[in-house]
């Protein structure tokens, strides 16, 4: 537990600095203001985060318990993969955004992976097995264009998986520096939920939320490589959960639309009146719910049960959502309902007791 005071002082660190650059960019930034490169929020966190986890991975005790030491390479590898991310989003080749991030996820799982921590290499070739690895990191990168419809989504999801990674960590699942790079990272969405939750105070886009994937889902290769692939798979089910029901939608079921975003289950309840505070309360429920099976997943001896069983609750409480024909209650009218509630049971039972 000695880790938790250098995990609390990076969270802090992330926490202030974020606060005060966001405080700062607000200011400068306006609705109407074009595009600047050196106003964009992306930018100052992108080289925050870089020089935050690169000084952690110098810290000799933090790699103890790990598995597969991480070499230097495999950070300077991704965090040059989602910089090339984020520069050709800003140029605007759609088409070769979108086969650079396929094509960077699976060399990154060729590059990084650990041959002999492959979970499946008795029953299917390794490089069969990588380039899975690979198609998965890359549809989580995509992922991330579905939870940009609303403020403080994506912030919400970012804070329940980083969270998620920390406490894994904490119950040995994964090496302590993977908690001081999880800290490091929830001090930055701890900020950005607070700039942004009611409204997109703080400009981010596409491109910046792709990147910032890109570098979570690398965690994914740490996490195969230290023989936890379920568990952080697991952590990663709702955005990819949400991708796949807006393709669905978007090709199968032809509900065309030029932004992914608009099929998202959370965005269809917003757009049915519900508050927007419930929607991101059932997000970061559905994490929470997530994180716990996450948790189980390290003791289960089976690594295809649990991810499989998070999947399917994670469609139907999605489906749940899209499909609300009342608004969610938010968590004060949550609480006055039930403190009304057992008002009137207690009358009710007063009253049956008088009639006796």
């Amino acid at each position: 537990m000695f880790w938790l005071i250098p995990g609390t002082a990076c969270f802090i660190v992330t926490y202030i600095l974020s606060t005060l650059l966001g405080k700062v960019l607000i200011s400068k930034n306006t609705e109407l203001s074009d595009y600047q490169f050196k106003k964009d929020p992306y930018i100052y966190i992108f080289l925050m985060l870089a020089l935050g986890i690169i000084s952690v991975s110098f810290i000799p005790p933090a790699f103890q318990n790990a598995i597969t030491p991480l070499k230097i390479s495999q950070i300077i590898g991704a965090f040059c993969f989602s910089a090339l991310i984020y520069l050709l989003f800003l140029f605007e080749t759609n088409k070769l955004l979108n086969f650079s991030i396929l094509s960077l996820s699976i060399l990154s799982a060729f590059l990084f992976l650990n041959p002999d921590s492959l979970l499946l290499s008795k029953t299917i070739s390794p490089s069969i097995e990588r380039l899975i690895v690979g198609i998965i990191l890359a549809g989580f990168v995509f992922s991330a264009k579905t939870l940009i419809g609303l403020p403080g989504i994506f912030s919400c999801f970012v804070i329940v998986f980083s969270s998620g990674l920390a406490i894994i960590a904490l119950a040995g699942g994964l090496p302590i520096y993977i908690l001081l790079v999880a800290t490091l990272v929830l001090g930055v969405a701890t900020s950005l939920f607070q700039s942004n939750r009611f409204d997109f105070y703080l400009k981010t886009n596409e491109g910046s939320l792709m990147s910032f994937f890109f570098l979570l889902g690398s965690l994914l290769l740490i996490g195969i490589n230290e023989f936890a692939a379920p568990s952080v798979l697991i952590l990663m089910t709702y955005p990819l959960s949400e991708l796949i029901w807006c393709l669905i939608a978007q090709y199968i079921l032809r509900r065309k639309s030029p932004d992914l975003y608009v099929h998202a289950t959370y965005f269809v309840a917003y757009k049915k009146e519900t508050d927007l505070t419930a929607v991101q309360g059932f997000v970061f429920k559905i994490g929470v719910i997530n994180g716990a099976l996450s948790l189980f997943q390290l003791y289960s001896p089976n690594i295809f049960t649990l991810p499989f069983l998070t999947f399917l609750i994670n469609f139907w409480l999605i489906s749940k959502l899209y499909n609300v024909e009342q608004p969610i209650p938010t968590l004060n009218q949550a609480n006055t309902q039930l403190i009304q509630n057992i008002k009137d049971e207690i009358t009710n039972v007063k009253q049956n007791f008088k009639k006796d």
